[in-house]
C-alpha cells in the first residue's frame, strides 16, 4: 500500500460521515421550519384549534406509519442489493411494488378513517370539531404514503441530498407559505389542513423527478419489473411494529391528554412538547454516525475501541444538548409565550420534558450499541416495555394532573427504559457509557446556569423580547461552547474530531 493509496476502511468511513452531514444539515434545517410552521398554526388557531389540528396530526402520522408496512426498511435494503448486481429488473420492482403497496394501504386506511371520523371524534376525544379535521387529514393519508416510499427509494440509490430536499426543505417551507397565505385570506384551521394536502399532492411529483433523474427505468416500457414480493414483504413486515411501536411512544401522552382532558389542554401540551423535542436533534444525528461504525467495530471484534467511541459518543451528545435543554429550563415561560400568552401556562411541563430529554441525551446510544451487537429482539422487548410504561403513566397521571401529568409520563419512561437498557449494555457487553470526564460538561454548564439564575431576577432585561432571548441563549451557548471545548475535551476526542475533519475534507 502506497502513501497515496487510501485505507480500505477510509472510504466507507467517509460516506458515513459525509451522508450523517447530510442527514444533521437536512435535519436542522428540517426541524427548525416544522417549528416555524407549527408556531405559526399556534399562534394563529390558538390553544383549543391548536389542540384539535394536534389531535388530528397525531391520528394521520401513526395510521401513516402503518400505511408504509414496514416498506421504507426494505427499500434500503433492497435497492443497494439489486443496483450492486446491475440488476435493473428487480430494482424497478421492488420500487413499484412498494408504491402500490404503500397507497393501496393509504386508500384503505384514509378510508376507514373518513368514515370513522365521527366515532373518533365523537366517543374517543369527545371534541366533535376533530371530525373535519380528520376526514382532511384522511385524504392527505395516501399522498404522503406514497412520497414516503419515494423519499427512501432515493436514499436507497445514496442520494440523501434529494430526500434532504423534498422532505426537510421543500415540504416544510411550502407549508410554512401556504398556510401563512391562508391566515392572511382569512382562513384558519381549514387554512393549515389545505396547506398541508396541497403541499403532499406537490411533493410527490417532486420526489418523482428526482428519482426519474437518477432511475430513468422507473418509467421505462421496455424494462419489465420483477417482483421479489416474498423477500420484501418478508423482510419489512416485521419492522414495521419496531416503528409503529416508537410512532405510539410519541404519541401516547397526546392521545390520553386528549381522551381525559380539553382540546385547549392539549394545545397547549402541543407548544411545550414540540420545544422539547427540539433538543434531541444532536442526539439522533450523532446517532446516524455511530450506528454504522458500531456495527463495524462489532463485526471486527473490536470491544475496546467501541467501548471508548460508546463513551465520547455519550459525552459529546451530552455536552451539545446541554445548553439547549439550559435555555429552555431558564427562560420555559418566556419560550412558550412567543406560541401566545395562553400557551406561557406549559412552563411547568416543558422543564419536565427538557429535563427529560437532557438525561436521555447521555444514555440513548446504549439502544444502539444493543442492536448493534445482534440483540435486536431485546431492544424491540425494551421498546414494547416502554410502549406499556409509557401507557400506563400517562393513564395514572393525565386524569388528575394534566399537561404535566402527561410530560411527567413522558420523562419518566424514556428516563426509565434508559436505565434498562444501559444496565442490560453494562452487565451483558460490559460496557458502559460514562467516565470522570463525563463530569466537565455538567460542571461548565451548571456555572453558567447558575449565574444566569442567580442574577436576572436582578436585572431589568426583557426576556420576552424575541431578539434578547435569541441573544441571550446565543451568548449562553458560545460561552458554553467555547469552555468546553478549552477544558472539557480530552486528547482522545480531540484527536477524533481532528481525524472526522480531515476525512470530510479529503472526501470534498
Amino acid at each position: 500500500m502506497t502513501e497515496h493509496t487510501p485505507h480500505p476502511q477510509i472510504k466507507p468511513i467517509r460516506s458515513i460521515v459525509k451522508g450523517a452531514g447530510i442527514v444533521f444539515f437536512g435535519a436542522v434545517i428540517g426541524n427548525g421550519f416544522r417549528y416555524v410552521f407549527h408556531l405559526l398554526a399556534a399562534r394563529h388557531l390558538g390553544p383549543a384549534l391548536f389542540g384539535i389540528f394536534t389531535l388530528g396530526f397525531g391520528v394521520y402520522k401513526v395510521t401513516g406509519m402503518i400505511a408504509e408496512l414496514g416498506l421504507p426498511q426494505g427499500l434500503l435494503r433492497y435497492i443497494p442489493l439489486y443496483q450492486g448486481k446491475e440488476d435493473r429488473q428487480r430494482t424497478k420492482g421492488v420500487m413499484l411494488l412498494s408504491f402500490r403497496a404503500a397507497l393501496l394501504a393509504g386508500m384503505l386506511l384514509g378510508l376507514m378513517i373518513f368514515l370513522g371520523s365521527g366515532l373518533i371524534s365523537g366517543a374517543f376525544f369527545h371534541e366533535p370539531r376533530l371530525s373535519s379535521v380528520l376526514k382532511l387529514f384522511a385524504l392527505a393519508l395516501p399522498l404522503s404514503s406514497l412520497t414516503t416510499m419515494i423519499v427512501f427509494s432515493l436514499q436507497g440509490f445514496k442520494r440523501l441530498q434529494y430526500k434532504v430536499y423534498v422532505k426537510d426543505f421543500f415540504e416544510p417551507a411550502a407549508k410554512i407559505a401556504a398556510v401563512a397565505a391562508a391566515f392572511a385570506a382569512g382562513l384558519m384551521l381549514k387554512g393549515v389542513l389545505f396547506s398541508i394536502l396541497a403541499v403532499s399532492l406537490v411533493s410527490i411529483f417532486l420526489a418523482f423527478t428526482y428519482l426519474k433523474k437518477i432511475f430513468p427505468e422507473i418509467t421505462d416500457r421496455h424494462i419489465s419489473p420483477i417482483y421479489e414480493k416474498k423477500a420484501l414483504f418478508g423482510f419489512s413486515w416485521p419492522l414495521l411494529f419496531v416503528y409503529l411501536i416508537g410512532n405510539l411512544c410519541l404519541w401516547t401522552d397526546t392521545f390520553v391528554l386528549g381522551l381525559f382532558r380539553t382540546a385547549e389542554e392539549v394545545g397547549i401540551y402541543a407548544a411545550a412538547q414540540r420545544t422539547a423535542l427540539l433538543s434531541g436533534l444532536v442526539l439522533t444525528s450523532f446517532l446516524a454516525i455511530f450506528a454504522p461504525l458500531a456495527s463495524e467495530y462489532f463485526s471486527q471484534n473490536k470491544h475496546r475501541e467501541l467501548d471508548s467511541l460508546f463513551k465520547t459518543v455519550s459525552k459529546w451528545t451530552f455536552a451539545l444538548t446541554l445548553p439547549l435543554c439550559s435555555v429552555l429550563l431558564l427562560f420555559p415561560r418566556n419560550i412558550l409565550n412567543i406560541f401566545g400568552a395562553e400557551y406561557s401556562q406549559g412552563a411547568t411541563a416543558l422543564i419536565i420534558l427538557a429535563l427529560g430529554w437532557l438525561i436521555h441525551s447521555s444514555m440513548g446510544a446504549s439502544g444502539i450499541v444493543l442492536t448493534m451487537s445482534g440483540r435486536s429482539k431485546l431492544h424491540l422487548i425494551n421498546f414494547s416495555f416502554l410502549l406499556i410504561t409509557h401507557v400506563l403513566l400517562n393513564l395514572l397521571l393525565v386524569p388528575r394532573y394534566g399537561f404535566e401529568g402527561a410530560a411527567i409520563a413522558t420523562a419518566g419512561s424514556i428516563v426509565l427504559i434508559d436505565i434498562v437498557t444501559l444496565l442490560e449494555v453494562r452487565f451483558i457487553l460490559k460496557m458502559f457509557p460514562f467516565r470522570w470526564d463525563f463530569l466537565k460538561p455538567v460542571v461548565i454548564g451548571g456555572t453558567l446556569f447558575g449565574m444566569i439564575k442567580l442574577f436576572a431576577p436582578f436585572s431589568s432585561i426583557d426576556y420576552n423580547s424575541l431578539f434578547i432571548l435569541l441573544g441571550t441563549a446565543a451568548a449562553y451557548a458560545g460561552i458554553y461552547l467555547l469552555a468546553f471545548l478549552l477544558v472539557g475535551t480530552g486528547k482522545e476526542e480531540k484527536a477524533l474530531l481532528k481525524q472526522i475533519v480531515q476525512r470530510v475534507e479529503k472526501d470534498n
